[in-house]
């Protein structure tokens, strides 16, 4: 598997780790709210050395994340 989209992950804030070939991503609310809405994507490193920029998120459950694509 090469990318997987998480949600309810329950964590706070914001930010990423390196594991086992992956990078984790995910993106929530501040650790003063209730975590409801979290949502990340797992993918593999190969993978995240060609984005151009690591995903981000524009609300609580909407994760953006842009692909270079070859012909």
């Amino acid at each position: 598997m090469s990318i997987a989209a998480l949600s309810e992950t329950f964590l706070t804030e914001s930010g990423s780790v390196i594991n086992n070939g992956y990078t984790f991503f995910w993106s929530g609310g501040p650790k003063t709210l209730k975590r409801e809405c979290v949502v990340g994507v797992a993918i593999k490193n190969l993978i995240v050395q060609n984005l151009e920029q690591d995903p981000s998120s524009k609300s609580d459950p909407i994760m953006i994340m842009r692909l270079p694509l070859q012909d």
